[in-house]
Order: C-alpha cells, then sequence, then structure tokens
C-alpha cells in the first residue's frame, strides 16, 4: 500500500473491474489505485484517490535523515522533495505457482528488503547498520525508473513487518516490526497480540447449519474469548479488534491493526459452502513472513484432530495484507457441514481448538528465546556518522528544484494500492 499524500500521473482512463465493481487508475510507476471501493459491511463505497490537476517535478530526491529504535521498532526516516510513489518487497523469495497467483511458499528464501523509490534520481544520507537489529548492510542500486535500497537481513528469513507513513514535518518513515524480546520460553510477558473476531453487527457472516441460529459473528467472538483468556494466562498482552457483536468495517479493523502495532494478529473466523460436504479447518497468510507463524498453529491444530481435513495456503484475506506484522489468519471449520458444526458450538471443543491455537502462537515466539537480559532496546541509534556499510552505484545529480503543483481546491488525500 501507499501512505496518505502519495501523489502520480494516472495512465489512461478509468478502469473497471467486473469481479469486485472496483473502479481504478493506472498509475506512471506501473502500480494501480482504486477510485472508490466496497468497504464491507457498508453499503456504499469510500472514495480512495482523487484526480486532480497539476504537474509534478520530473524526479525525486531521497535522503536518510535519521535511523533509531523506538520502542519495538527501527525507524529509518526520509526527507523527500516529493510524495512520490514506492514499493516495497522481501526477496528473493520462491512462491509455488505466482503465474496462477498462487503465492504459497514450502520454505523462507528472503534476505533482503526492497525499497524502490520511483522517480528518484539520489538517494543520500549514512547508513550505519553495523549494529541495527534487522538489517547488516544497505545497498543503493539503480533503475530505469529510480533507485531501490536494498536492506540485507541479518539472516534468511528474519523480517517480521513494515508500515510506512509521512510524519508530521513531511518525512517519510518507514517503521520495520523487530523480533520479539522472548526471555523465558513459553512465556508471553511483553508480548503484544491483536485478536480480530471477524464480521458483527449486520455483518453476521454465514448464518449457521439452523437459520437464525449460532451465526459466524457469534461463534468467532466465542473462539476469540477463549483464546484471549488463554494466551493471557501465558503474559501476553491481548488487544480485540472488537469485545461484542457489534458492526466494523473491514478498513477500520486494519487501521486498528497499523495503530496498534502488536507482535502478532490472529483472525479467527469460519467457513461456510453451498456444499454441505465441505468441511475442515484453514489456515492463510498473505504476506511472506506471515508464513512461519501459520505454520505453528496449522501444525498444532493438525495435531488436536478437530477436523477431517485442515489445510494452510495463501489467500488475499483483506486484513491478512496489512503488512506491519505477522497475521495469522484462521477458518475454524465450516459452519454449513453438520460435523463441523457440532463442534463449532461445543463449548468443550471450543477450549481444545483455543489451546491448540495457543500452543502454536508459544511455539512460534519461543524461537526468539534467547538470553537477552542485558539487551539495551536504545543500543542502536544512529546519527549518521558514517557510511561503512552502505554500498552505491549512483552518480551525484542536482536536486529538483520544481515543487509539486497541487489544485488547492482538491489537495489529494492518499494513493493506496492494493492487490487485485
Amino acid at each position: 500500500y501507499l501512505p496518505a499524500g502519495t501523489v502520480d500521473y494516472k495512465v489512461g482512463g478509468i478502469v473497471y473491474e467486473a469481479e469486485s465493481g472496483n473502479s481504478y487508475y493506472n498509475l506512471r510507476c506501473g502500480k494501480r489505485v482504486y477510485i472508490n471501493k466496497k468497504n464491507s459491511p457498508d453499503t456504499q463505497r469510500v472514495t480512495v484517490s482523487k484526480l486532480y490537476a497539476g504537474k509534478l517535478p520530473e524526479h525525486n530526491t531521497i535522503s536518510l535523515a535519521s535511523s533509531k529504535i523506538d520502542g519495538k521498532h527501527s525507524v529509518l526516516t526520509f526527507d523527500t522533495a516529493w510524495r512520490a510513489p514506492f514499493a516495497v518487497e522481501i526477496g528473493p523469495q520462491n512462491y509455488t505457482n505466482p503465474s496462477k497467483q498462487d503465492y504459497s511458499i514450502s520454505s523462507v528464501t528472503y534476505s533482503y528488503v526492497d525499497i524502490k523509490f520511483f522517480y528518484t534520481q539520489t538517494i543520500g544520507g549514512d547508513f550505519n547498520l553495523q549494529k541495527h537489529p534487522l538489517f547488516s548492510s544497505a545497498q543503493i542500486i539503480p533503475a530505469n525508473d529510480g533507485y531501490t535500497l536494498r536492506l540485507h537481513l541479518k539472516a534468511v528469513g528474519e523480517f517480521y513487518g513494515w508500515n510506512a507513513q509521512y510524519n508530521a514535518n513531511g518525512q517519510l518513515e518507514f517503521k520495520f516490526l523487530n523480533a520479539p524480546k522472548v526471555r523465558e520460553k513459553n512465556n508471553l510477558s511483553g508480548i503484544k497480540i491483536v485478536i480480530d473476531a471477524g464480521h458483527g453487527g449486520r455483518d453476521c457472516g454465514a448464518p449457521g447449519l439452523r437459520p437464525n441460529t449460532n451465526p459466524e459473528a457469534e461463534r468467532n467472538l466465542t473462539l476469540a474469548f477463549k483464546l484471549k483468556s488463554q494466551l493471557e494466562s501465558y503474559g501476553a498482552t491481548v488487544v480485540m479488534t472488537g469485545t461484542s457483536n457489534v458492526e466494523m468495517s473491514s478498513d477500520a479493523r486494519c487501521e486498528f491493526l497499523r495503530q496498534q502495532a502488536p507482535d502478532l494478529c490472529i483472525s479467527i473466523h469460519h467457513d461456510s459452502s453451498t456444499r454441505a460436504s465441505a468441511n475442515g479447518a484453514g489456515f492463510f497468510c498473505f504476506n511472506a513472513f506471515s508464513n512461519k507463524a501459520v505454520k505453528y498453529v496449522y501444525d498444532r491444530t493438525v495435531a488436536g484432530r478437530f477436523y477431517s481435513r485442515t489445510q494452510k495456503s495463501w489467500h488475499y484475506f483483506y486484513l491478512a495484507r496489512v503488512t506491519s506484522c505477522p497475521v495469522v489468519l484462521t477458518e475454524n471449520g465450516f459452519i454449513s457441514n453438520q460435523q463441523d458444526f457440532n463442534g463449532i458450538i461445543n463449548d468443550s471443543v471450543n477450549n481444545q481448538k483455543a489451546q491448540a491455537i495457543t500452543l502454536g502462537v508459544l511455539d512460534y515466539f519461543n524461537t526468539f528465546y534467547k538470553n537477552v537480559a542485558n539487551d539495551d532496546d536504545n543500543s542502536y541509534n544512529d546519527d549518521n556518522s558514517s557510511n561503512d556499510s552502505t554500498s552505491s552505484e549512483q552518480p551525484p545529480v542536482d536536486e529538483p528544484t520544481q515543487p509539486p503543483v497541487e489544485d488547492p481546491n482538491q489537495p489529494p488525500e492518499s494513493t493506496p494500492s492494493e492487490p487485485p
């Protein structure tokens, strides 16, 4: 996604997407942005981007202003000439079948994070990452339409999420989630987890096997509360997107997750089908860095033998696309299948399901266990005094002097970019 305030030229006219009913513009940088879109369960479409007349600079300049540790995050703050688009990608990562939109992974292979700054002619500043908790070095790579800042990870697969926004000073801030500090196995003290109970209010989700009884939203909430209690018993700080059967839009859930900035998010759902024979549980991720957490929860659920069929896969579920932390989206049985439904409404079985998810969460965080008694959360704060860890392949160029031109009557609000 792109933070609010990002601007770019559109290419061509309005493109209509029949499957979703959404309309979007193609941007010059190669991304696309919805003009308006659904925000379930709202019936009215919400405006995502504005079209206005104006002229942008031909080129951008990026300079690292500061690098510091802020709580659980590593923060890189950049000065920019204007709010041009960028793209973040982790790599190299092998996926099952990208040509058919199957981004499932069997093993983690990524070792760097690329931030591609479109239209950029220089990336300045001193990148001293020798004591950085996530990155070992930085590399600046030229491209035809900009520059890429490649941040090499200290170890393969050790990346846990990111978020970007423009701060009050107009600077572009990237917040990268650091590895959680686990001082004792099976102890979640200091770990923050968001639990999302899907649906709610007029959006009841699947109606349940018996009409108007045990709708999905109620069953999601029941299992979510059981999971919350068990996670808290191990010391976790647990925050829920909602604690009662009330409506909450998809965008509101995503924004809640970004604002909470947890170490992990678990979304609770139940599946449904027009085929009564469809059954089993599913565990899904969208971002590759969520795969590890999903696998541990999946493995523990399989071991519990609650379902005749259990799958682990990639999917573009809306909340799972949030990049600020690993997200585990769970489908805990088919509410439309008699055998699954019997377990879904059984209090004892729900306790066991919550326990299995909890054990998977413990397994995940146990992988971060080490002796951190002498760690200093603020041991890395770079004042940009050296450049020992940066390789650069760019020639110096002059900064553009022309500021972006905006229509004062219609300032841009945002141009978030989402996968289809």
